[in-house]
């Protein structure tokens, strides 16, 4: 399957050296945190740091107080949680198929929503396959013989992993379910708040964070400079809106806020004068939580763009 995706060589042999095609990327990472990768006949196990490409067939894991958040290529989010082992079997945004395996321990899945037909986003374990069309879950294989799965927000389809094991359930808002080996999935109850706050600490934290990426730190007087809040993170909601605050260091004046709802931000500098510039990233998630980072970037002489 991952030779006819990736194609004839040379591109055959490079996708084999990756382990497959690309699936996304790492955003934030705390160590122990590793990658099991194919290359050739052998699998190599690398230190996860941020950037770091993956790949299909990529395992990843993490160890006692392992954390890793990871953005696929479709702008869904996951986030591994500690001592947990997660295989990136598919991930195709063009066709919207993604499949994933979670050996053990729990993994959060933020989904973008899905259009395609017959668009697919599936969370195994050893009992259980979830599946959501944009949405956001907690998949908690807390044993070999049962897995839990919570659903933060949005709708969950849940069946056992065998076939064989006939019915399904779906999750609403606030809802979990129980998948034990050889069983049809428990009926959907409330979850309760230590179950809903053990979900989303255990696979990544609860609370927002914001994250401010300023590129190269470095504008040009006259030119647009790209903001990128998108590795910010929501807590138990989505992020509805990002507020940017810009001053001048050297008076503190005011040179650009405002609240958008997307991550990406650029702005005219055409009126700015040289120098260094702080501002203010403050995220608003669904649930009315925020929270904010400070960053920095110098603006440069319109004279030294060559």
């Amino acid at each position: 399957m991952v030779l006819l995706a990736c194609g004839l060589a040379p591109m055959a042999e490079y996708c084999l050296a990756q382990g497959g095609p690309k699936a996304g990327a790492v955003r934030v990472v705390l160590p122990p945190s590793q990658v099991l990768r194919k290359k050739g006949q052998q699998v190599v196990t690398t230190d996860v740091e941020k950037g770091m490409t993956l790949y299909y067939q990529d395992v990843l894991q993490t160890g006692v107080g392992g954390r890793l958040r990871a953005r696929l290529d479709d702008g869904s989010i996951l986030a591994l949680g500690s001592q947990s082992k997660l295989t990136v079997i598919e991930h195709n945004a063009k066709t919207e198929q993604s499949t994933f395996q979670l050996e053990y321990g729990k993994v959060r899945a933020q989904v973008v929503q899905m259009t395609q037909p017959g668009a697919r986003f599936e969370i195994r374990s050893n009992t259980a396959v979830a599946g959501v069309l944009g949405t956001d879950e907690v998949v908690d294989a807390f044993s070999p013989i049962a897995t839990m799965v919570l659903a933060i927000d949005g709708r969950v389809t849940v069946r056992n992993s065998d076939p064989n094991v006939t019915g399904s359930v779906i999750l609403t808002r606030g809802q979990v379910t129980i998948v034990q080996q050889g069983l049809a999935p428990a009926s959907p109850r409330t979850a309760t708040p230590t179950e809903l706050n053990n979900a989303v600490e255990g696979s990544g934290g609860g609370a927002p964070q914001a994250v401010a990426n300023v590129g190269t730190g470095f504008a040009t007087v006259g030119q647009e400079m790209l903001l990128n809040a998108g590795d910010s993170f929501g807590g138990i909601g989505a992020i509805t809106s990002y507020q940017w605050q810009i001053a001048r260091s050297a008076d503190n004046v005011t040179v650009y806020n405002q609240t958008l709802n997307v991550p990406t931000l650029q702005v005219d500098t055409t009126t700015w004068q040289a120098g260094n510039y702080k501002g203010v990233l403050t995220i608003t998630a669904a649930n009315n939580q925020t929270a904010s980072t400070n960053f920095g970037f110098v603006v440069l002489p319109a004279a030294m763009a060559t």
